[in-house]
């Protein structure tokens, strides 16, 4: 393996950690619901928060105080972040949302690959990811930029994070 391959694969686990570990899940659900920018849609790839856990909605749930009506049945969802984009000092942008327990939406984050969302958010709320819209292969969606720094641009959908991205919130 290159030095240059071992040096990126360090700096993309560092900037992932970032963005998932630091802001913590109760932190980053408190942003998405109590951000007071406007809703709107996100292009972005649905990541868990750390590990393999399907579903970290006792954590959303009390972070927020169970303000979303989904927190009463937390067993039928899986919450997500979906990331539309990510910069060096910036952070990574895009909100926690809430899927169906049982809808496909990916749980790595895997660089520039992986299964891209379509998912939706109103001020005040956690967000919804309404479908999968891209998985490897079928160029619907991809991460332009490096693997950790970058953002969802899906051509399919006329939807580029650089143009797109007023709905996203910072997770700092």
């Amino acid at each position: 393996m290159k030095v240059s391959n071992v040096l990126k694969n360090v700096v993309l686990g560092i900037l992932v950690t970032m963005m998932v570990g630091c802001a913590g899940v109760g932190g980053t659900a408190r942003l998405t619901v109590d951000s007071h920018r406007d809703g709107g849609v996100v292009y972005g790839k649905a990541t868990t928060f750390t590990g393999n856990n399907k579903s970290r909605m006792d954590e959303v749930c009390d972070a927020i105080n169970n303000s979303d009506a989904r927190c009463l049945e937390k067993e039928k969802y899986q919450a997500r972040f979906v990331v539309s984009s990510m910069e060096y000092w910036g952070g990574a942008q895009g909100f926690v949302a809430v899927a169906d327990k049982d809808m496909d939406v990916g749980n790595e984050w895997r660089g520039g690959d992986g299964v891209f969302v379509k998912a939706s958010r109103e001020a005040g709320k956690l967000g919804t990811i309404l479908e999968v819209v891209s998985r490897p292969g079928d160029n619907n969606c991809h991460w332009s930029g490096m693997p950790g720094v970058g953002g969802t641009v899906c051509p399919a959908y006329n939807w580029d994070y650089r143009q797109d991205n007023q709905a996203a919130i910072s997770s700092k």
